[in-house]
């Protein structure tokens, strides 16, 4: 059996995220005027045959790759997974504001051609023929003013049910930071 490895590559905008903002506007709106802060990274996990070793290598050249990455507008971090299904992990972002407990919500289209696409150019026109697997996902934290990370968790909740993941084609889960 060929070993394989897995890497996350974290994307965040460092520009201002208009989508964060709205969203943070329109959670209020809907009641939910514990959210105090939104942010949101797109989360790729990627996996490849060959020996971990050279996850390096790798994680260097996907930074470098213009329809993952925009050096203009986007923060990445790639990082080396134990396994591909690693529980989730923070996005890239500043700490909690004072006064509130961070809650993540991982969102994942089941049907995302977008990852597909990115995908198939990555093996086939950017060298990168080891790649066997991928997943992409949405991640936003929301800082809630709450009493406990458990009163955090259910305010995120909450939020993925009525506007963050559209249960027809999108799958969310919910954790702590």
């Amino acid at each position: 059996m060929t070993p394989c490895f897995s890497v996350e590559l974290l994307v965040r905008l460092t520009i201002p995220d208009s989508t964060a903002m709205t969203t943070r506007q329109t959670l209020h709106r809907l009641g939910m005027t514990t959210v105090a802060r939104v942010y949101r990274a797109e989360r790729w996990r990627f996996t490849f045959r060959g020996d971990h070793q050279t996850w390096q290598d790798v994680a260097n050249r996907l930074q470098q790759v213009d329809v993952l990455v925009n050096a203009n507008k986007h923060r990445s971090m790639v990082d080396l997974l134990s396994s591909p299904h690693d529980r989730p992990r923070p996005a890239l972002t500043p700490l909690p504001a004072a006064g509130t407990f961070p809650a993540w919500v991982s969102v994942r289209s089941r049907y995302d051609t977008r990852a597909q696409s990115v995908t198939a150019v990555l093996r086939t026109r950017l060298g990168f023929d080891r790649l066997v697997g991928f997943e992409r996902d949405d991640v936003w934290r929301l800082d809630v003013a709450a009493a406990s990370p458990d009163e955090a968790e259910s305010v995120a909740a909450a939020a993925a049910h009525r506007l963050l993941a559209n249960p027809q084609f999108q799958e969310a889960t919910v954790f702590r930071g």
